[in-house]
């Protein structure tokens, strides 16, 4: 199967699986405990590492909301993929772990998640069972952090490149072994399927990492430059409305 491809029908069922999710009034027993499994997993690492890790910058709340603001926005960009959705986070998770405390990056990334969804939540648009899969969602960022702590490389600097490439290896060693697992374990969804749609999402990061660098470049002694993260989201926008229409149309078709 080629890259980003839903052409076979069992593709065109896993882009089936996250519009029926949404769709779902009552989650599957098997998928509320694997959801659980990964949320409860994610925050006893997330704690655990922001509780014994050293901490190379002072933690800053403007800079702490100011990236949590952005993070927010960037995650109302939505790209579905495989049997469910991507943003291009890449844009403000780099720049987070150079601008505020590393250890606490993970943390700070599952409370975007979350405070991407609270209106809908509050406003009964979503169910309360949405908050568990959010949590676990963040998994993603454990990878990098843990390499720039453990290579005590916190304080951005570009003669530091082979490590940031590594920490990328592991974000997407993580996020695939995280989304494969708890999909077939919590909904059946056949690895061999998911992992060729997957592999966009990791492509898609691995283009946008590079302007997180620059970014980070920017914003580590000035954090208000995090904003330039908005100006590639704007564009992205376009671009997922464009995915959005095609994936579909190509749902409308097979029906």
């Amino acid at each position: 199967m080629q890259i980003d491809s839903y052409t076979s029908p069992d593709a065109e069922a896993l882009l089936l699986v996250g519009e029926e999710r949404l769709g779902r009034k009552r989650r599957r027993s098997r998928e509320i405990a694997t959801n659980g499994i990964g949320a409860a997993s994610f925050l006893a690492a997330a704690v655990l590492l922001a509780a014994i890790a050293p901490w190379q910058r002072p933690f800053s709340i403007s800079s702490t909301v100011l990236v949590l603001a952005v993070w927010v926005l960037v995650e109302r960009v939505k790209f579905p993929v495989a049997g469910g959705w991507t943003h291009p986070a890449m844009l403000v998770f780099v720049p987070a772990l150079f601008v505020l405390p590393t250890p606490i990056v993970p943390l700070i990334a599952m409370l975007a998640l979350l405070l991407r969804r609270a209106p809908d939540l509050l406003q009964g648009r979503a169910r309360p069972g949405m908050v568990l899969p959010l949590i676990a969602d963040a998994w993603f960022t454990l990878g990098p952090a843990l390499v720039i702590v453990l290579t005590g490389t916190q304080r951005f600097a570009w003669s530091h490149w082979p490590v940031y490439a590594l920490a990328l290896v592991a974000q997407v060693l993580v996020d695939m072994t995280g989304s494969i697992t708890w999909s077939w374990i919590g909904e059946g969804i056949n690895p061999r399927v998911q992992l060729p749609l997957l592999t966009w999402v990791y492509v898609v990061d691995a283009i946008l990492a590079p302007l997180g660098l620059l970014i980070a470049a920017a914003a580590v002694n000035r954090p208000a430059l995090v904003l330039l993260a908005l100006s590639p989201t704007a564009m992205l926008v376009l671009f997922a409305r464009e995915r959005k229409q095609r994936l579909d149309d190509t749902l409308a078709l097979s029906t």
